[in-house]
């Protein structure tokens, strides 16, 4: 709005008035920049804007210029024109149900690190029940540990800890805890807390106890370790202790058991803040499964688990064991890894908002140990008054969906005083701040903490006086009783197995009116029960029946939830009833692992003991998930051919609610063209939809809906592990099941040998297992033998590289089939090469390069047998890997060599392309998965479960027993007929027998109803029936492998040999090398390794242990062929090696063998050896070797141990740590009492390994090596590591090895980082440092990541790539995009393909066009068209540039834009690069089907609206909301009008221009929304007309969007990415908004802001500023400017820049003085749009903690107009009063605007310097000098200048400040008669020294003319530390001399 101050007649005021009037009711249009957001209609959380009242217009004489922003509201006059259709509809808005009801309002005190009495704690009860709290918790465990039960016994791990041993070890962990806190030792005893919980039921609050573990647990800790569980204290426990397990986990259960009792709803156990980030997979699935456990027991007893979010689905780790969603999540805050609050949503998890932003310590306690604080009672009064109990960390209110609050009280310091004052509260004392903070939460929430008249809440227990009590429910204040009828005993109707019955008739009241809900109850327990507890269980009858209730013994009482009231009781249970009978036979030594239904954990100790262990692995059950897949589709897709509504398979999403989608279609006829019209509703209460809701009558256009997905849920179970110890017989009852366990002596019988098995089970998968053998190439590709097959054909000839296809003779050939295959030229053939010569480091066969290349092909081609497979086969890889629509599909990638990811660690979750996927087929075929995933039954849908995805180790049988022949040599066979195969589950044997209880099977198939089968039954291809056959035992189970280890003494004489017979692939290695070969599916051959024959290749000596290896596999499972002979002595080997490296010398995180390591880091080896045997070990010695020749011996018979290094450096260096440790463990993994031992010396350790006795199944472990990785630049490097032990045993010496592999490579490449501030595509090259150009291989890079936010176009190839990075469609960037690229090296011809990573960051604020929006036409179509339309329908003006692109900003690069500017943009001189889109409306437009709108989605804090505006102009309506769509809750709604066009004239006074003239201002921001809290939102841009807002009064006015600007897309998560560029937390001012009237400081002299100077027609003066254009931009014509100083508190900004643009024309020019901008004194505009120009070589002046700037003026000194939008500082924070500077509460330093009379003067004198340099007067004092008193001071020193003047200096300027006090001096010059007295002015001016600078003098005359300036250097020292005596009497008397 134009300023009007001249006077008018009394016409001219009455025209004025009207006007006046007019442009009020018309909402005073005209552009608008709405910082404030105006004063926006308050909307009630389920109140719809139409509920809304209204907010009052201002007056129409009001003046306020702002005005034209309005809040959007019903307008009645506006609907009678069609533009009440703004507010939403009550579909677009989700209620929020903000009743009491399930939303629990909690309050915690921290009571476990601090002692707090009784009177304490209730008094905040009593202050929580005043405010309507629901909850009050209790951290009594939590560091310090307060509260002891009157029984603190614990049982566990097989050992009774006394009450007494248990409460002096607490009191004693409490104590140490507690001291060294210098806090109280006191802790609540058991009346204690039953007077408290008693207390919080009569107020209605009920108490959530908090014993935190795994973490914070600095008592418990201590008090383990006293207990002797433990040799250490701190403030974790171990999760892989099962003493320290077991004991926590009985200690807990008490604490469950009493809250439970005493009427507790939740129970917290924390589990924050443990070392997550020390954890493996393994550690991290041990802490899942304690977190399952401890839930699982809080669960049973009838209670909700909590815990925190700190370890929940922790980024970075994986675990087998899926935390329990029942769990409720306290959601306080995101740290490195946390999981976000909306991911956990997602998963299932209910969130309690336990948001930190309400969080308060204790007496400010962080305030005084922390420079910059936090959580100090201001800060926590600030959150609860800024962030709604709705609002969830780092979400949006009411994002997500909580059920309930937690205001928090730590006590991080707790001696602290409760009733002392804070550290900065210091008005109050802390118990008046925690009053205070509760009042508060309940006073800004009103909605949530209310009561209300149906709020029911747990009474007070109600007792008979008999021991008969009673909770049952009822409002506050009310009172229960209970009448208890004496019953005689019920004996009929009683449960089988109940030997016993107490029986009571229980009807409580509630004043006096009888209740009839549920409740709990307390009976009395018979004393001759108090012996048998477990046996005792509730009862009530229902209905006529007795229903068996489970609750808990205390104390003489059971206690236990009812359904209802009536005939109830207690009843004892005979032993073991109601369970089943199971008996486990085992040998000593032996196991065996069985799977039960249920979940069952716990410890459990068989009876007697010493017999056998038992160990059990409980898996609760998981429920089933449902989400819902957002998909586009045609309106005639849901409609189909219905002709009236029917329910589709689709929904409809609304808020956070999802209804089913109802459809159908209708064909009408115009004159003869028919016309098919669909309708798509929905409906939320199971009917059909009255009208269509979602569209009406469309035809066939796109649609959004969503599809539900439904994932099953898996029941518990428990596996459980039964081992022999020692002969005899046990029993142990898990669930309702007595196992009896019997163990026998280890299994033997006469004239055999033993070969050790272990077997894993396979499901038919169509690839290497049951593959097809029809008469296709496809259909056998992974049979490995012949590349095209059939039966009638001759095999092809070798298709992988390196393996020679060979054919058996037939004479080769077994008996049976195998004749006739060979004599067709089929079944014989074998190939072999296809593995390495040696074992791999895991002691497993390596599949050559060439054959992992070749089914990789297969892979990646999608070859698979589906057809004709059992209903249970594996199609988990097929769907995975080989579906092309697959996530994680390989069809068409890399098979030729590893991903980056899998290369790095070969893991399940890191295939990525084929080569990968065959690797771990191949490479894992003989061990058993430990990936898991959820299979549902075929053919029982209703059941599923959690299973190994690629093969399960079966235990059932360990070990092969071959029976010796009539010639000496022993055998089994089960592949010729009549063969009899022993399956002797018992010992765990395998063997041939004849006895009449054999199984009668020809072949060998030993998991019958096993492995897959036991779960799913049958699930391979094997063509038999239930009952046995004489080839097949009853329902056989053929995909399997078996791996054999054993050993044998060689003996050259006795010519040994070991023969095979069967099929499939087979593979011997003798001492680690492979000896027999049969290579591939094929049917049965025999083959023969004679042992002489190979003895050199092995190493055999004569006399010496060797060692046997032998792999089979059985891989199409029609025929099992099987059969051994051999005259060998295999025995079970007794010496096992193994080498280990760990990534730290913790020894915590396992590296395994082949892995690759960073360059530069080290590796901490393990060296173990283990005695598999029977008898002692002794003798041990180690020898260590590695591919460098670095050496180390040790142990028996080594006389001179010493490390020997390698002789030069190599790309790994093994060496000696000097820290020597060894310990032995047993076979449990336990370190074994007395045996860790550390040495000094390696000579030490030697003579301590040589005197160790090992006992059968110890384990010794010795470490103190390392090797570091040191790879040279461009190398790819491999290391190999050797061990070789010995160790005798009995009289025979063995020995073993084993390897261990690193890999580590130096690319000479680093990551590269770009910030975008703008959404053009970007173009990135130079993506490779220099130093890696000789390395990179010239071939064109893959993408090897998921981009969230854009695309990636790859050009070019090799070190010259460029990229092109643009975002999606409708697309913001608001986090770091990471763009992962496969990059191929070849380091001196080792070629190896690395990732490369780019990342990608929005700048603080971010740019788009106008394309990002999406647009719907007045009749609901989404066309944008380019031609000429109609009114309401989007269209196209001007030509945007389609090459545009960003500039390319490295972040961190000095050189770099500022944020906010690119040269893109820099002629944009209409629409932002040349286009924009326009509709326009009129009265008409929503006859068409409704306003025409514009919708844009983003994440941040706030945005702009960039239009053009002009006299053609009108009003749009603006509203947000919450979410990604306009269906979530409304946050504010405003109407902005946008014309632009008055003229002013003496006659005629203000009117408005016609709609004719061209009077356009481009790129304007006519809305700036700010201030949001950061989330995510939808705005909604709608044009609507009303004759109120066309002010040209044309009829009709048009409205542009042209670009959208976002802040803060990234939130506070990239602050230190900003910070590196210098750009962190900016503050933006709006330089109209601190401009100042002319005579703002006419009477106070000084004034905060900004003056307007007006030059253009003569000599510069202040004024007051005239609008040109939009009022919220400053518009400079050519001679015009703006000046201020700034005023800093702390420190100076580290940044100031300047947002500038053209406000019309084509050129403009910029002048500034005191600053220079872009580094210059002159800025060339061309642009139209808005961006940022950096100010710099600002000159500051420091005044002790003050800073203040000279004088900055900015003057436009060309012709066209300018608009300055705003002002950024970086490093400070703007406040709009200079003197409340010091309040600001904020880690940034505090800037200000300022001006006064002498600022103006000068800024007056330097705009008329810019626009009139020629008539600017010179001055030249006669003496001008200026110094300072010292040239050299020490910051913080005060230093004065001295200027010396002569008589005709009035004042003068130092920096900017006036000085015009001085003192007139005179002085005496020359010598004798020619000496002359002069007079001369003295000024002085005095700063507090801060750093060295040159200070700006200028000297002004009487007429105000100002002089050249001086310079004067002050040389500022840091300062030094305060001097003792000595240094003060010496500096004292230097300044004296």
């Amino acid at each position: 709005m134009m300023n009007q101050t001249k006077k008018h007649t009394t016409s001219k005021k009455l025209l004025a008035l009207l006007l006046a009037l007019i442009m009020t009711v018309s909402l005073l249009p005209m552009s608008v920049f709405a910082a404030e957001m105006g004063a926006e209609t308050p909307v009630v959380e389920g109140q719809t804007q139409q509920d809304a009242a209204p907010v009052q217009e201002p007056d129409a004489d009001s003046g306020e210029e702002d005005a034209d922003v309005q809040p959007a509201e019903d307008d009645a006059d506006a609907a009678d024109d069609g533009v009440a259709a703004f507010a939403a509809t009550d579909e677009e808005v989700t209620a929020r149900d903000t009743s009491n009801d399930g939303f629990i309002r909690i309050f915690h005190l921290d009571c476990g690190r601090k002692y707090f009495s009784v009177s304490e704690i209730n008094g905040i009860i009593d202050k929580l029940a005043e405010n309507h709290y629901t909850h009050i918790q209790l951290a009594f465990g939590n560091n310090g540990f307060r509260f002891l039960l009157d029984d603190m016994s614990v049982v566990a791990n097989g050992t009774t800890y006394s009450d007494t041993a248990v409460r002096a070890a607490v009191i004693a962990g409490n104590s140490l805890y507690s001291t060294s806190k210098s806090t109280s030792t006191s802790t609540l005893s058991e009346s204690d807390m039953d007077s408290i919980i008693a207390h919080a039921k009569d107020k209605g609050i009920s108490v959530i106890p908090l014993l935190n573990t795994p973490g914070h647990m600095d008592a418990l800790v201590s008090a383990m370790q006293q207990l002797g569980l433990r040799s250490s204290t701190g403030s974790e426990m171990s999760l892989t202790s099962e003493t320290e397990l077991g004991f926590i986990k009985a200690l807990q259960q008490k604490y469950i058991t009493y809250f439970a009792v005493n009427g507790s709803d939740h129970y917290n156990f924390a589990a924050d803040e443990y070392s997550f980030d020390k954890l493996d997979n393994n550690g991290y699935t041990a802490f899942a499964q304690y977190v399952n456990d401890t839930a699982a027991m809080i669960k049973a007893a009838g209670m909700t688990p909590m815990a925190y979010n700190d370890g929940i689905n922790y980024s970075g780790k994986t675990t087998s064991v899926p935390f329990d969603t029942d769990i409720q999540i306290c959601y306080w805050a995101q740290a490195t890894n946390y999981a976000s609050v909306q991911d956990l949503a997602k998963a299932g998890f209910t969130i309690i908002n336990n948001n930190d932003a309400w969080y308060y310590v204790l007496g400010d306690y962080l305030y005084s140990i922390w420079a910059d604080g936090q959580w100090g009672y201001a800060d926590a009064l600030n959150g609860i008054q800024t962030t709604p109990v709705t609002q969830a960390k780092n979400a949006a209110d009411g994002e997500i969906l909580v059920a309930g609050s937690v205001l928090c009280c730590w006590c991080d310091g707790p001696s602290i005083d409760y009733y002392a004052k804070g550290k900065k509260a210091t008005q109050q004392t802390n118990q008046e701040s925690v009053y205070s903070l509760i009042e508060a939460m309940a006073t800004n929430n009103p909605a949530y903490f209310k009561g209300t008249a149906s709020e029911q809440v747990e009474l007070p227990p109600a007792s008979d006086g008999n021991g008969v009590s009673v909770v049952v429910k009822g409002q506050t204040g009310q009172t229960a009783t209970v009448t208890v009828e004496p019953q005689a005993s019920r004996t009929e109707g009683l449960p089988e197995g109940a030997e016993e019955a107490v029986t009571y008739n229980v009807s409580p009241s509630v004043e006096g009116a009888p209740y009839t809900g549920a409740g709990r109850v307390t009976l009395p327990v018979p004393e001759a029960w108090k012996n048998s507890t477990d046996r005792i269980r509730g009862y009530i009858v229902t209905d006529g029946a007795v229903e068996l209730l489970t609750g808990a013994y205390v104390n003489g009482e059971y206690t236990f939830a009812v359904p209802h009231f009536s005939e109830m009781g207690l009843l004892l249970l005979a032993e073991n009833a109601g369970t089943t009978n199971e008996t486990i036979r085992l040998t000593i030594g032996g196991t065996r692992t069985v799977t039960i239904e249920g979940s069952f954990d716990g410890s459990y100790n068989p009876d007697p003991a010493g017999i056998a262990t038992v160990t059990v692995n409980a898996q609760d059950a998981t429920t089933g998930t449902v989400d819902y897949k957002e998909t586009s589709m045609s309106y005639s897709e849901p409609a189909g051919s219905n002709t009236s509504w029917t329910k589709t398979n689709y929904f409809h999403k609304v808020g956070d609610n999802y209804y089913p989608v109802y459809a159908y279609k209708v064909t009408e006829t115009f004159i003869i063209w028919p016309t098919t019209y669909y309708y798509v509703g929905y409906s939320t209460d199971g009917g059909a939809p009255t009208e269509a809701n979602i569209a009406n009558k469309k035809e066939n256009a796109p649609i959004t809906v969503y599809e539900k997905n439904v994932t099953a849920g898996t029941p518990a179970s428990t596996t459980i592990t039964f081992t022999g110890v020692a002969k005899g017989t046990t029993k142990v009852k898990i669930g309702d099941v007595l196992y009896t366990i019997e163990v026998t002596d280890k299994f033997a019988m006469d004239d055999t040998v033993e070969i050790p098995i272990t077997i894993v089970d396979y499901r038919a998968d169509g690839l290497l297992f049951d593959y097809s053998i029809a008469n296709s190439e496809s259909s056998i590709a992974y049979q490995l033998v012949q590349v095209a097959h059939g039966y009638s054909k001759s095999p092809a000839q070798a298709a992988i590289s390196g393996t020679t296809l060979t054919s058996l003779t037939p004479k080769d050939n077994a008996a049976g089939r195998g004749t006739t295959w060979a004599t067709n030229g089929n079944g014989s053939y074998i190939r072999t090469g296809m593995v390495e010569e040696t074992l791999g480091a895991n002691g497993m066969p390596v599949y050559t390069d060439a054959t992992v290349q070749y089914v990789a092909a297969a892979l990646s081609a999608g070859k698979c047998r589906t057809d004709d497979r059992p209903a249970n086969w594996n199609d988990i890889l097929y769907n995975t890997f080989l579906v092309s629509s697959a996530p994680r599909s390989v069809r068409g990638s890399g098979t030729s060599g590893f991903s980056p990811a899998f290369q790095n660690s070969k893991t399940y979750d890191n295939i990525t392309n084929a080569y990968d996927l065959a690797w771990y087929l191949l490479n894992t075929l003989y061990i058993g998965d430990t990936n898991m995933a959820t299979v549902v039954d075929q053919t029982d849908t209703t059941k599923s479960y959690q299973l190994p995805i690629y093969g399960m180790a079966d235990s059932t049988y360990n070990k092969l027993i071959l029976v010796k022949d009539t010639d000496g040599s022993y055998y089994m066979k089960a592949y010729t007929d009549g063969a009899k195969i022993k399956y002797d589950e018992a010992n765990g044997a395998i063997y041939n027998s004849n006895v009449d209880n054999s199984n009668i099977s020809r072949f060998l198939y030993p998991l019958c109803d096993k492995g897959y089968d036991a779960y799913l039954g049958d699930t391979t291809d094997v063509q038999s029936g239930t009952a046995a056959d004489t080839n097949y035992p009853a329902r056989p189970n053929g995909n399997y492998t078996l791996r054999g280890e054993s050993q044998f003494v060689y003996y050259a004489d006795q010519n040994q040999y070991f023969e095979f017979t069967g099929d499939d692939d087979v593979y011997l290695f003798i001492n680690n090398k492979l000896v027999l070969d049969l290579g591939g599916a094929h049917w049965s051959l025999t083959k023969r390794v004679n042992m002489n024959e190979i003895a050199a290749q092995c190493g055999l000596v004569d006399g010496e242990v060797a060692t046997f290896t032998f792999f089979y596999m059985e891989r199409f499972s029609d025929c099992s062929n099987f059969g051994i002979r051999t005259n060998m002595g295999l025995v079970e080997r007794g010496i096992d090696a193994a080498k280990k490296a760990y990534s730290s010398d913790a020894y915590l995180r396992e590296t395994p063998s082949g892995s690759v390591i960073e360059n530069g880091t080290s590796q901490f080896y393990d060296l173990t050896l283990t005695n598999k045997g029977n008898q002692e070990m002794t003798n041990i010695k180690f020898k260590d070797t590695d591919d460098f020749n670095a050496s180390v011996s040790f142990g028996s018979g080594v006389t001179s141990p010493r490390f020997i290094p390698a002789a030069a450096d190599g790309a790994f260096k093994l060496a000696d740590s000097g820290k020597y440790a060894l310990f032995i463990t047993d076979g449990s993994g336990s370190i074994v009492t007395d045996s860790q031992q550390t040495k000094e010396t390696l000579a030490e350790l030697s003579t301590a390994v040589a005197g160790i006795s090992l006992s059968a199944g110890q384990t010794l472990h010795v470490r103190f090596l390392t090797v570091t990785a040191n790879v040279p630049v461009a190398t790819m490097a491999g290391y190999t590591n050797t061990l070789t032990v010995e160790a005798v045993s009995g009289s025979q010496t063995l020995r073993d090895s084993a390897i261990h592999q690193l890999y580590s490579y130096n690319a000479s490449d680093t990551a590269k980082n770009y910030v975008v501030d703008f959404g053009l595509p970007l173009k990135i090259t130079n993506i490779f440092d220099a130093s890696a150009k000789d390395y990179i291989v010239d071939e064109k890079l893959t993408l090897n990541s998921t981009l969230q936010y854009g695309t990636l176009d790859i050009n070019g190839t090799g070190y010259g790539t460029t990229l092109t990075y643009t975002l999606k469609d409708k697309a913001t960037i608001d986090g770091v995009e990471k763009i992962i690229l496969n990059v191929k090296y070849d380091f001196s011809g080792t070629s190896v393909t690395l990732n490369k990573t780019i990342h990608i960051i929005p700048a603080s604020t971010v740019y788009y066009e106008d394309d990002f929006a999406k647009f719907t036409n007045a009749d609901n179509t989404t066309v944008v068209t380019t031609g000429t339309v109609g009114n309401g329908f989007w269209q196209t003006v001007g030509t945007k540039d389609p090459n545009a692109k960003q500039a390319l900003d490295k972040l961190r690069d000095p050189n770099a834009n500022v944020y906010g500017y690119d040269p893109a943009y820099n002629s944009c001189t209409t629409f932002s690069l040349g286009s924009a889109t326009k509709v326009t409306v009129d009265q008409n437009t929503k006859t068409q089907g409704g306003w025409p709108y514009a919708t844009f989605t983003f994440k941040g804090t706030g945005f702009d609206i960039i239009s053009l505006t002009d006299n053609k102009s009108g009003a749009i309506y603006v509203d947000v909301y919450k979410g990604n769509s306009i269906a979530g809750q409304r946050v504010s709604g405003y109407v902005v009008n946008n014309y632009y066009g008055y003229t002013y004239s003496e006659t005629n006074g203000w009117q408005t221009t016609t709609a004719g003239d061209d009077n356009a201002i481009y790129q304007v921001p006519v809305i700036k929304v700010s201030d949001l809290t950061y989330g995510q939102y939808t705005v909604k841009i709608m044009v609507g007309y009303s004759r109120y807002q066309d002010v040209a009064v044309a009829g009709s006015y048009s409205f542009w969007l042209d670009a959208i600007r976002v802040y803060n897309p990234g939130g506070s998560a990239l602050d230190n990415a900003y910070n590196q560029d210098g750009e962190k937390n900016p503050d933006f001012v709006e330089l109209r908004k601190v401009l100042l009237d002319a005579d703002s400081f006419g009477t106070i002299g000084t004034a905060n802001g900004a003056v307007f100077i007006d030059g253009k027609g003569g000599n510069a003066t202040v004024t007051d500023y005239k609008n040109y254009g939009p009022n919220h931009e400053v518009y400079l014509a050519s001679g015009q400017a703006i000046a201020f100083q700034l005023v800093a508190s702390g420190a100076k900004p580290t940044d100031l820049q300047l947002g500038a643009k053209l406000a019309n024309g084509t050129s403009a020019e910029l002048t500034i003085t005191g600053a220079k901008i872009k580094n210059a004194d002159k800025l060339a505009l061309g642009t139209a749009t808005d961006m940022f120009y950096q100010l710099s070589d600002i000159r500051w002046t420091q005044s002790g903690n003050q800073y203040r700037s000279g004088v900055i003026t900015l003057t436009n000194s060309g012709t066209d107009m300018i608009s300055l939008t705003n002002l950024k500082f970086i490093g400070a924070e703007y406040v709009n009063d200079a003197s409340k500077m010091d309040e600001a509460q904020d880690d940034r330093a505090m800037v200000a605007m300022v001006m006064d009379f002498d600022a103006a003067e000068l800024a007056v004198a330097a705009v008329d310097s810019v626009l009139h340099p020629q008539e600017v007067k010179t001055f030249a004092p006669e003496r001008f000098e200026a110094s300072w008193n010292r040239s050299s001071v020490k910051a913080g020193e005060k230093a004065t200048l001295t200027v010396k003047t002569s008589e005709d200096v009035e004042a003068i300027t130092v920096d900017g400040v006036t000085i015009d006090t001085y003192r007139t001096r005179t002085q005496r010059t020359g010598w004798g008669w020619n000496a002359k007295k002069v007079t001369y002015r003295e000024f002085t001016y005095t700063i507090t020294a801060s750093e060295t600078a040159d200070h700006e003098i200028v000297a002004v005359n009487a007429e105000g003319t100002a002089s050249e300036a001086i310079t004067a250097t002050l040389t500022v020292r840091a300062a030094a530390q305060r001097p003792g005596i000595g240094g003060w009497l010496n500096k004292l008397f230097s300044r004296w001399f």
